[in-house]
């Protein structure tokens, strides 16, 4: 079902549906990442990160159920575009210490993704 998008609010839905799926894609994610992490503290750091995740999810849904709406599938292509670059970057079959250094980075550029998508729902909120 989609969004029919006529005021600020409908666009406030729109951005909390969208931040909902990268939310779900990386809870499935983080454990995929943590498993391909060498360095334990990096891997503790990406369990720990999906706990958060989950929490983020838990949070959504208690401001989908404030603002008296249900997420709606609203796919977000940027989450699935850092899917997309992991699995390309292990289909060239890197040593495992690449993927390792790698897995770290994908992890940087999800926090960095969260971050401005929070901050400009915020933003959109404080509107």
């Amino acid at each position: 079902m989609a969004i029919q998008i006529q005021s600020p609010r409908d666009l406030f839905l729109y951005d909390l549906c969208a931040m909902y799926d990268i939310e779900q894609k990386m809870v499935r994610m983080l454990p995929v990442l943590a498993q391909e992490c060498l360095d334990n503290q990096a891997r503790q750091t990406f369990m720990l990160h999906e706990q958060e995740t989950q929490q983020h999810i838990r949070n959504l849904e208690q401001c989908f159920q404030m603002l008296g709406s249900q997420p709606m599938g609203i796919e977000n292509h940027t989450a699935a575009g850092l899917q997309q670059d992991h699995d390309s970057f292990l289909q060239q079959k890197p040593p495992v210490e690449a993927v390792s250094m790698f897995v770290i980075h994908c992890g940087y550029q999800s926090e960095c993704l969260e971050i401005a998508a929070y901050h400009d729902l915020i933003d959109k909120a404080n509107s």
